[in-house]
């Protein structure tokens, strides 16, 4: 493929899709164009960039191909732990965005640990979105193949799902239920979450993969919409970005949460 066609190709979808170029190596980002040419039929690159790719409809598909949605329940485990910490300092059920959701297994985590510590369901409200919608499909159908359960400790998937053909487990409605789901890009400009304030944001393994100015958009994102007593959760090894821009943490039940320090500059957010 010619030199200057994959650079625009490259730059085209890393402003769009916030992604450092670095996400893909050239083979890879070469392999995607061509694979787009052909199922587009179109034998002109410069008119699959000027035209094709400019449509909603085609960055979607691109959408679906290039984000990892590689996800499992109960990932970092004590990080539910810390989460359900929140619950028994308020008045009114804990309300939770989950950023970059994917298949649904980190939203319905934090709901089994809300009852397995013998909390109600009804003590928490989650809204998850994610930018591909195959993925919210998955979410929204609750059904899950066995690599979406991993580790050692499989208590849980008796209690909270029904097994079906083909090796499938089905979450139970009681818990299907209770999560909202949304399709939405959280690097782009216009992206509103379904409420204006949150207790709690996750936002895991989604830092590390953006450039600089998507990573301005997003913690822009976080302070417009997190309580200002409110907690962030990142993966671990996000950690670093985060202070960077702007926020601090400290541990509970032997994890980091952050704060926007603009924020809470005389407290740190209070929790159980």
């Amino acid at each position: 493929m010619d030199c200057i066609i994959l650079e625009r190709f490259k730059n085209i979808l890393s402003i769009r899709l916030g992604i450092k170029i670095s996400y893909l190596n050239d083979d890879e980002w070469d392999s995607l164009l061509q694979e787009r040419l052909t199922l587009n039929n179109c034998k002109d690159p410069s008119e699959y960039l000027d035209i094709t790719l400019k449509t909603d409809e085609e960055i979607q598909a691109v959408i679906e191909h290039v984000v990892n949605t590689e996800t499992w329940f109960y990932r970092e485990k004590v990080a539910f732990s810390a989460i359900i910490k929140k619950i028994p300092v308020l008045s009114r059920p804990l309300e939770i965005l989950d950023l970059a959701c994917s298949s649904g297994e980190e939203p319905f985590s934090v709901l089994m640990e809300v009852a397995q510590q013998g909390l109600s369901l009804s003590s928490v409200e989650i809204d998850a979105v994610d930018v591909s919608m195959r993925a919210l499909q998955r979410a929204k159908d609750g059904v899950y193949e066995k690599y979406s359960f991993r580790g050692h400790d499989f208590g849980y998937v008796e209690q909270y799902f029904d097994k079906v053909d083909h090796g499938l487990y089905a979450i139970r409605e009681v818990l299907k239920n209770r999560v909202s789901f949304f399709q939405g890009n959280v690097v782009e400009s216009d992206f509103t979450p379904p409420r204006d304030k949150y207790d709690v944001i996750l936002c895991r393994n989604l830092l590390m993969y953006l450039h600089s100015d998507a990573l301005e958009q997003v913690f822009t994102l976080f302070r417009e919409h997190l309580r200002e007593d409110g907690i962030l959760i990142v993966s671990s090894s996000e950690g670093e970005i985060t202070r960077r821009n702007g926020f601090e943490s400290y541990f509970v039940e032997g994890f980091q949460v952050y704060y926007d320090t603009k924020a809470a500059t005389e407290r740190k957010p209070v929790l159980g």
